[in-house]
């Protein structure tokens, strides 16, 4: 394996599903009162999609780092291996370099704000959450608490961090009003659920190639039934959750604005139902098509939204 096929593998690119999917909700919950913006809306993604390959590669420089220190060798053998560790350098310098931009669009989205000190909360929130999971690694997101934190990464934070940022760009003081504040509030439960969901279906998938023997792991301690039943529940609670606020909160359009939902509900309930019989290969699919359906969830979300959407008034808008 050549260098760049080794880096794109362990980048693990089919997680940016779920990023991009969070920031598309929340782009989609601006565009519903009419604040949709561009550029923070495109900084948003970019920063999204940095951190979390950082994220992926440091997590799998500190596997292999353990792994290497693990195997049994002569002193030789080891002086040996630490004079070219290839794959660990390569490794490093992609986990910094992600970083490194990451850290920049971070900076500019903070620019950005009415309320600098609000986005300093959700980066130090982000990078140190991703912080938890990085080192403790399979021993925390093998646990319940796991779960949390991929709710709190996908749905608060994704969704109304990307949300807020565009509400509030235009703004010259801090602006907290129900009118703009209340529809990131359902597509967090949303999304949050969906990459719950994600989790689920990951750890479903190791459990079963692994015959249960993984100590950590969330689909071993709730057992496979509770796992696939809670995957199902999720997808329908989320959509009552959405179809009951689009009209409690005065949406333009409700019928229609609801229609992503159906979606995501419909693909949700197949993945949920073909977990039950599916064969290891069957199930690594659904894995990937969970991602997808975060993706597609957020992205219909969007679209829809956009074009039911109140009148952008922004002064800044380019197309």
């Amino acid at each position: 394996m050549d260098v760049l096929q080794y880096v794109k593998t362990k980048g693990s690119f089919s997680t940016l599903l779920m990023g991009v999917g969070s920031v598309c909700a929340g782009t989609a919950a601006a565009a519903i009162r009419g604040n949709l913006e561009i550029l923070p809306a495109t900084v948003c993604l970019l920063f999204a999609a940095f951190t979390q390959l950082g994220a992926n590669y440091w997590h799998a420089y500190n596997n292999y780092t353990k792994y290497i220190q693990a195997v049994p060798m002569s002193r030789i053998e080891r002086l040996e291996a630490e004079k070219n560790p290839l794959k660990q350098r390569v490794l490093r310098e992609a986990a910094v370099g992600c970083l490194i931009f990451s850290l920049m669009l971070g900076l500019t989205l903070m620019s950005m704000y009415a309320v600098p000190w609000f986005a300093l909360i959700l980066g130090a929130l982000v990078y140190g959450l991703y912080g938890v999971i990085t080192y403790k690694g399979r021993e925390f997101l093998g646990t319940l608490a796991g779960l949390l934190v991929t709710f709190i990464l996908f749905g608060p934070v994704g969704v109304f961090g990307t949300c807020l940022i565009q509400t509030q760009h235009e703004a010259t003081a801090s602006m907290w009003g129900s009118y703009d504040t209340t529809p990131p509030i359902p597509a967090t439960i949303l999304m949050g659920l969906l990459a719950i969901n994600v989790h689920l279906i990951h750890s479903y998938y190791a459990n079963v190639m692994t015959e249960g023997k993984i100590k950590y792991n969330v689909s071993r301690t709730l057992g496979k039934k509770m796992t696939i039943f809670l995957v199902i529940l999720n997808g329908f609670l989320s959509f009552i959750f959405m179809g009951i606020k689009v009209f409690t909160y005065d949406f333009p359009q409700p019928l229609i604005a609801d229609v992503p939902f159906f979606l995501g509900l419909a693909l949700n309930t197949y993945i949920g139902l073909r977990m039950y019989n599916s064969s290891g290969s069957e199930l690594s699919h659904l894995v990937l098509l969970s991602k997808a359906n975060m993706f597609l969830t957020g992205f219909v979300m969007l679209i829809v939204w956009w074009a039911v959407g109140v009148p952008d008034d922004s002064m800044r808008t380019f197309f």
